[in-house]
């Protein structure tokens, strides 16, 4: 069907239906559009139409209402009507359907309420305008994706039926769930275990849509439906999955999509940085804690004034929870929301059913405090149970305490016998404890008491038996590592202790019997472990996040030092890759909260490589190098391995290995030392690129990756870095930045003037100053950097048309200069 009048004047051989009366029936009158309609019989009903002031008026009617395109009559029959409204404002009517209002319209289609005529059930019809899947590949990866969702059935996800296609449009036939959406039915927070309860569904179906092959990447309150009506208490319904636009329009994977779309306030920052890192389970897994959150506290988890406002808190700022809300939000529930809206996403859980999981266990730890029996059916906390609540809350021992049923607490540990030291049995026990959780208070006060004893009793033993010195410090490790995966601080604390102790026993135990392969394989596991227990939160003060850094370049250093003594290359290369990724991950933490002395802490670690900062600007340009934890450390013993030993390595340490080496040569382009301005020179390109060139060979690899690499892993920093500049007035900086990174793209592109990444990556130079003028107040300047954008996107385009990633860069910076222009 066509909404704009005739598109196709060949028709099906049977005319349709007629009439013999002065005016057709209505039924016909609404097929006034349809492209199926035999030709001859369009012309008739064009023919009485034009003469009939009555069914002029029924269309007219019908059109003021939205039912069907409205329409105008001129001189050359019927035709749309032009006007100023969005492309979904007209919808066609679908035979077998009843359209009954219209629900809702987003940024790809608008939604109807309608009834099926055959089982006279309510249904939603989603409209999409066909003219998005043109490209046959994306409708063919898009249906792929609306197979795969009708065959998830859930009671927590929105059934899809099935799929109507017409000349013109899509039409989704969607389920009907009538309660409204989460985002207009929270007025007020939900108490903790309701809350709890609602996102643990969630998780569960979330879990399920993966499963299914599909990422939903907008999850959102207004993305989670209702049933029941809109009177129904909320905590009584049914909570319902929808909308799937975003994960089916693009088919978004690792490795074809680093951008999606999203609302800013509940936007994961991965999502909001632009393909600062890809998109995948982890991005699903942030949704559901900003649903929690703003289940908890009835306001969005970073909202600004402005979507740039959004988008830059969601980027840079901590979560915080406000401080008075009208219920007590228990510190582990807090710790779980916070652990799934971690802004790494290697720091969240890896999965939704992991974060389903916790949700449970705090849940079935909190349900015995739950008594029902208000006139709102909202859950509350019975008198003695809260004021005891209101006691540990006010003496801060819920802050490390897990709320678990008195009853499990005496049957694990004995109250009398807390302060008597575990027996060696019942140590051994104890560290092959699977579950972190149940280790809170005295219980978790006597395991490290008692690690620590044995630790030294072993350790005091000359002669002592090398083989148990490092069979308990791999214990003591592997318990150390599960403390690290929980949600509880304390635990990440009792950790510290833990590692310390499985350091030093297999350090004795290399000392008794020097050379043994896994002892010294512990030792750098267990070493790179203990430098990043916990995260920086950047919330703490600058003294001790100082403190924490230096902790962790020791431990990374030493680290270091034992995979020079591992002999199998596999086991080197991934050790070092991991490292080099996690000091780069703190390096960042380090430049985004602009710690003075924290740079000057990396600066003495990074003195002792060959890279001299003795000729660094001023301070500023200190924290520039933040973004480049030198490389130099380790690029000898990566580059070592040997082309045959590449082969053997799994996939994702063999990209991080070729990430981490192609990086090493091209970063110092940008991040260098010197005069501000400083560019390299075309000798120095030349030198760098055939290098890095020439090592991909040597790997086995095509060299032009060399330009994926470029575009999607050294715009990271360079956005990042740029980004804080500016918010603290250094945009000159920011534009010496930007030219650097843009002369090895311009370098690239006349290597490999075919490659669309090429056009990628100058169009983010160009976007960063763009940016940086109008820090400078140069409105001139920003509109013909963001001109000369738009052009290399164009450009990219052109030479991937089907490529998603050039299409969304184009999309971009077309509605950055349209608002922009506008705003002028």
């Amino acid at each position: 069907m066509s909404p704009v009048g005739r598109g196709n004047t060949s028709g099906p051989s049977d005319p349709g239906p007629s009439w013999t009366n002065d005016c057709p029936p209505e039924s016909l009158l609404r097929r006034i559009g349809d492209d199926e309609i035999a030709e001859v019989l369009y012309s008739k009903l064009e023919r009485h139409i034009e003469t009939c002031p009555d069914c002029q008026a029924i269309l007219q009617d019908w059109a003021d209402s939205d039912r069907v395109p409205a329409y105008s009559i001129d001189a050359g029959g019927f035709h749309a009507e032009s006007s100023d409204t969005d492309e979904f404002e007209v919808v066609p009517a679908i035979p077998g359907f009843r359209l009954i209002r219209e629900l809702g319209r987003g940024g790809e289609g608008v939604v109807h309420l309608a009834e099926e005529s055959e089982t006279q059930r309510l249904v939603a019809l989603k409209f999409l305008p066909g003219g998005w899947m043109a490209d046959p590949e994306g409708r063919s990866r898009w249906l792929r994706q609306v197979r795969a969702t009708a065959r998830i059935q859930h009671e927590n996800v929105v059934r899809l039926y099935r799929i109507e296609e017409t000349s013109r449009w899509y039409v989704m036939v969607l389920e009907y769930v009538a309660g409204g959406t989460l985002r207009d039915r929270v007025d007020r927070p939900l108490t903790p275990v309701a809350a709890a309860t609602l996102v643990h569904r969630l998780a569960l179906a979330v879990g399920e849509i993966h499963r299914a092959g599909i990422w939903h990447l907008d999850l959102k309150p207004s993305n989670v439906l209702l049933d029941g009506s809109e009177s129904t208490v909320l905590e009584n319904c049914t909570p319902k999955i929808s909308d799937f636009g975003i994960a089916m329009r693009d088919e978004l994977t690792a490795n074809e999509q680093s951008h999606g779309g999203g609302t800013p306030a509940f936007m994961s920052p991965e999502q909001a940085g632009r393909g600062m890192r890809r998109l995948g389970p982890a991005t699903d897994v942030y949704g559901l804690g900003a649903i929690l959150y703003y289940c908890l506290t009835a306001k969005p988890p970073f909202e600004g004034t402005s979507t740039s406002e959004s988008i830059y808190r969601v980027l840079n700022e901590p979560l915080r929870f406000p401080e008075l809300t009208e219920v007590t939000i228990e510190p582990q529930l807090i710790a779980i929301c916070r652990k799934a809206m971690a802004k790494s996403p290697t720091s969240r859980f890896s999965n939704p059913g992991q974060m389903a999981k916790a949700l449970g266990q705090w849940i079935a730890s909190n349900s015995a405090c739950v008594s029902v029996g208000t006139e709102t059916n909202r859950p509350v906390l019975s008198g003695k149970i809260r004021n005891a609540r209101s006691f540990v809350t006010l003496s801060l021992i819920a802050l490390s305490i897990s709320l678990y049923p008195l009853a499990r607490w005496f049957s694990s540990v004995d109250r009398d016998e807390n302060s008597e030291p575990l027996t060696k049995t019942e140590w051994i026990q104890e560290l092959r404890q699977v579950e972190p959780s149940v280790f809170f208070g005295p219980r978790l006060d006597r395991l490290i008491a008692s690690s620590r004893q044995r630790t030294e009793d072993l350790l005091s033993v000359s002669t002592g038996d090398p083989e148990e010195l490092a069979r308990f410090g791999m214990m003591l490790q592997a318990t150390a590592a599960r403390f690290c995966s929980s949600l509880n601080k304390e635990l990440f604390e009792a950790a510290d202790d833990l590692f310390e102790c499985a350091v030093r026993l297999l350090e004795r135990s290399d000392e008794l019997a020097p050379g043994n392969q896994a002892t010294i394989r512990e030792l750098a596991l267990t070493e790179f472990s203990f430098g990043h227990v916990k995260d920086n939160d950047l919330e703490a003060d600058e003294a001790a996040v100082i403190k924490k850094f230096q902790q962790d370049v020791r431990h990374f250093e030493r680290a270091s030092l034992w995979i020079d003594r591992i002999e199998d290359h596999r086991s080197r290369v991934h050790l070092a890759s991991q490292i080099l990724d996690r000091a780069r991950e703190h390096a960042f933490n380090a430049n985004l909260k602009g710690l003075t002395r924290a740079a000057q802490v990396w600066n003495d670690f990074h003195e002792k490589c060959e890279t001299q900062w003795s000729d660094l600007a001023d301070s500023e340009e200190i924290r520039l190098r933040l973004a480049l934890f030198d490389r130099q450390e380790f690029e000898p013993r990566l580059s070592s391995v040997r082309k045959k030993d590449h082969s053997t390595l799994d996939e994702s340490t063999r990209l991080l290995l070729e990430r981490e080496l192609v990086m090493y040569r091209l970063v110092p382009l940008v991040f260098r030392a010197g005069k501000v301005h400083a560019e390299p020179t075309v000798e120095e390109m030349e030198s760098v690129l055939k290098d890095a060139e020439g090592l991909l060979k040597k790997m086995g690899r095509n060299p032009e990756l060399i330009i994926t690499i470029a575009y999607e892993e050294l715009i990271r920093p360079v956005a990042t870095v740029s980004t804080w500049l500016r918010a603290n007035g250094n945009w000159p900086i920011a534009q010496s930045l930007a030219n650097r990174y843009r002369i090895i793209a311009q370098a690239l592109n006349q290597r490999y003037p075919d490659r669309f990444e090429c056009y990628l990556a100058l169009s983010e130079s160009y976007l960063q100053n763009w940016k940086n003028a109008l820090q400078a107040q140069d409105p001139a300047g920003a509109e013909a950097g963001l001109k000369v954008s738009l052009e290399m996107a164009q450009r990219a385009t052109r030479i991937a048309p089907g490529n998603v990633k050039a299409r969304a860069m184009l999309e971009d910076r077309e509605s950055r200069l349209a608002r922009f222009q506008a705003a002028r």
